[in-house]
């Protein structure tokens, strides 16, 4: 059974298949059918990350140190295998299984056909050598030969190293990288290719448990997502620095950690991490910055800063072990004296960027401080003036003693305090599938602009930002939910003026309540339906660009030039894409109907009709008040109200373009739709900050009676809260706007002035 620790795999749109269990001789066995999910849940604890793999005809046949069995029938013959994963949520890609299997994958056949140039990636060069090790060190050949390591042994593309109990390895990689692993170790090198003429290539390696460093070397430095390092429940994109972790056994925490590494001059600097899966992405770029996880299926947690000692005890084995690179040992290797001078304004360029995020990263700090400093005052402001006085005279106490009671004005508040409540919840849905459409957006465009450019693809820089722009295109398209958050947050800011109101003796009609009952009742409606839609179009985003990815090194190897690649590559986004979220939004649908027994089936041509709803709703609002002398003079929440429907028509407009996005059968219309969609989300959410404005609780709520105290505390938060999320999902699809910017800019020694730019528009924001 899957683990509580698993994850939502509901969320990801993947099914689960735990295999049919066969009686046998006294082993156990376990059959599955390649073709029967998209994930094999396979063993127990951590037997998956041990067993060995091995090809049998067209089966998988996996085999544990127990003698226990597991067959997958059709493996290696279907078109899409699935990935296997523990009970805790670890898994083990595909493209991993073949090769612990000896498989070579169906693009690695065609390209060995294919006339192959590039030297670095030339079959049977070493790319690293064994420098430091310890105890007992296997190492099994991509051809299959198995046998045992010593120091100054070659390594090659494609190994697959184990350590024993007491087996500890030190290497270093011809990009002068180093890269150590400890006890009962086991990593698989998938790729190494690197030209040393222009110090560029791609760098790539799993690894399934046991403690790791990694000091970067020359490919890092001149790509920043040209290395990664594969874990069975995140990928670690390596950025020029230091790494330091462990791939724990099934149940326990993985950890990560960025250190501080030393140049030639013996200065310490820290580079940068990113650390993603299916859940979510991180970012580290503080020394001794940490994480702890456990699955592949549940989003990064937010960093820590462990001390050196802290790191030391931990890993002191493996820093042991790791051999010195050979720019802190002071040797000039190969490198000339203008190859170190790059070398160091790449550095100063990193620092400076990493400088500029961390300011954006206050900024945001300030941001929900700011928030949080209004609410505190707020209930101050409100706790003065509801306090009563007890500096009276004393036959004026003894009246207020026996006085009847005063009115009690707290039922009708607390209908107001359900609608905000509401409100809020509906805001932060849709803002939360907003930040999933951006955080996608952001992860993909910049491996689109690293891989694109790679030599497999061969685009030039602006060529890979045009191929980036469109499949990223639907998730900016999507910031539509933003434009539904920021009308939740603008109705419950009219909600908040009725409080006030309410609070006050003037109590709102059956009518306002209703109809603000049913705006909030479709705008959680029109939440719920975005978030399964943005569910979907990531799953097909995804899809999407390993199907772009794929028709673009076809193309490369087929002999097209860079422009017949990247129509090919566009063609593959358009082509497929509304396909893709069609099927993506069955397996969406089924799992929102197994958690909503009310769900009804949606279509992504759907979106514009829940909104559709929502303004109608905000109508029926203001038709409620027309015939109201009070409510119809009530500025404040007129105010508030007039700016819930402006946003609600942008909001509209926002669906109904991000509709067209997705549908869209040609690159430009899909470009187009997008950053429409994009604009008006952004006008949905200018009119937020209007309906804010206009609702000044510490002026409003002066003469509110004592008896509303509790309910109006409560009506605050909530609102608080929604006018917070909805601020953060209008700006996180900027920001992955702003991210590709500066990916494209990185690649193009712009970082600088990027970075500067993106501060600035983070500071204006």
């Amino acid at each position: 059974m899957i683990s509580g620790n698993f994850g939502n795999i509901s969320g990801t749109g993947k099914s689960v298949s735990e295999g049919v269990s066969v009686p046998g001789d006294g082993q156990d066995l376990t059959v599955y059918e390649a073709d029967s999910a998209d994930l094999l849940l396979v063993g127990k604890g951590a037997w998956l990350l041990t067993a060995k793999f091995v090809q049998d005809g067209g089966d998988l046949v996996l085999v544990g140190a127990d003698g226990s069995k597991v067959i997958v029938r059709g493996y290696f013959q279907v078109g899409s295998p699935p990935d296997l994963v523990t009970p805790k949520g670890a898994v083990v890609a595909s493209s991993l299984a073949f090769k612990l299997a000896g498989v070579p994958l169906p693009q690695q056949v065609a390209q060995v056909t294919a006339a192959v140039t590039d030297a670095a990636s030339s079959v049977g060069e070493p790319i690293g050598r064994v420098e430091t090790i310890n105890g007992s060190v296997e190492v099994i050949r991509a051809g299959g030969e198995r046998t045992t390591l010593s120091a100054g042994d070659p390594i090659f593309e494609g190994d697959e190293i184990i350590s024993g109990e007491d087996g500890e390895i030190g290497i270093t990689f011809i990009d002068e990288s180093t890269f150590s692993l400890g006890a009962e170790g086991r990593m698989v090198i998938d790729e190494m290719v690197y030209d040393a003429s222009s110090q560029e290539g791609n760098f790539s390696a799993n690894l399934l448990q046991g403690a790791f460093s990694f000091v970067s070397g020359q490919i890092a430095g001149s790509d920043p997502d040209a290395m990664t390092l594969k874990t069975p429940v995140a990928t670690i994109g390596i950025r020029g620095t230091k790494v330091v972790g462990k791939v724990a056994q099934e149940g326990e925490q993985n950890t990560i950690s960025l250190l501080p590494e030393q140049d030639a001059e013996g200065n310490l600097i820290v580079g940068e991490i990113t650390i993603a899966n299916e859940a979510g992405v991180v970012t580290l770029n503080q020394a001794g910055a940490t994480i702890q996880m456990s699955s592949a299926f549940e989003a990064p947690p937010a960093p820590v800063i462990l001390s050196p000692q802290e790191i030391e005890k931990t890993f002191a084995n493996v820093l042991n072990v790791l051999p010195t690179p050979r720019g802190a040992e002071g040797d000039e290797g190969s490198s000339d004296e203008a190859t170190g001078e790059a070398e160091a304004d790449i550095i100063a360029e990193l620092n400076k960027l990493t400088e500029a995020l961390q300011e954006a990263v206050m900024e945001g700090a300030m941001q929900q401080a700011k928030f949080e400093f209004r609410l505190d005052a707020a209930k101050l402001q409100i706790d003065s003036f509801l306090k009563p006085s007890f500096d009276l005279p004393s036959i004026a106490v003894l009246t207020a003693k026996f006085a009847p009671a005063a009115p009690d004005f707290s039922a009708s508040v607390a209908q107001l305090v359900s609608i905000v409540q509401s409100a809020s919840q509906a805001a932060t849905t849709a803002g939360n599938a907003e930040n999933s459409a951006a955080a996608t957006a952001a992860s993909i465009g910049v491996q689109i602009v690293a891989k694109a450019t790679a030599g497999s693809v061969g685009l030039s820089n602006t060529q890979a930002q045009q191929l980036a722009s469109l499949v990223t295109a639907p998730m900016k398209a999507l910031g539509a939910a933003g434009a539904i958050s920021a009308t939740a947050s603008s109705v419950s800011k009219a909600a908040l003026a009725a409080a006030t109101a309410a609070g006050k003796g003037e109590a709102p009609s059956v009518a306002l309540i209703n109809a603000l009952k049913g705006t909030v009742a479709s705008l959680t409606k029109a939440a719920n339906n975005v978030d399964a839609l943005v569910k979907a179009a990531v799953i097909a985003t995804e899809k999407a660009w390993d199907k772009v990815l794929s028709d673009a090194k076809a193309a490369k190897l087929a002999g097209s030039n860079t422009a017949s690649i990247l129509t090919t590559a566009k063609s593959a986004m358009t082509d497929n894409y509304t396909d893709e979220v069609e099927k993506s939004l069955i397996t969406v649908n089924a799992a929102m109907a197994e958690e909503y027994s009310d769900w009804e089936v949606i279509e992504y041509t759907d979106l514009d009709e829940f909104v559709d709803d929502v303004e109608t709703g905000v109508g029926a609002i203001a038709y409620a008040i027309v015939d109201d002398e009070y409510w119809g003079d009530f500025d404040e929440f007129k105010g508030a109200l007039t700016a819930a429907t402006t946003a609600a028509d942008n909001a509209d407009k926002a669906a109904a373009s991000a509709e067209q996005t997705i549908g869209a059968d040609d690159a430009a219309e899909m470009l187009e739709y997008a950053e429409f969609a994009y604009s008006w989300a952004g006008e949905a959410e200018k009119a937020r900050s209007v309906a804010d404005e206009y609702v000044d609780i510490a002026a409003m709520g002066y003469g509110m009676d004592a008896s509303v105290f509790d309910e109006f505390q409560y009506i605050m938060e909530y609102d608080q809260v929604a006018e917070s999320k909805a601020f953060e999902a209008i700006t996180g699809i900027s920001d992955s706007v702003d991210a590709l910017n500066a990916a494209q800019d990185y690649m193009e020694n712009g970082a600088q002035t990027a970075a500067a730019a993106a501060t600035q528009a983070v500071l204006d924001a």
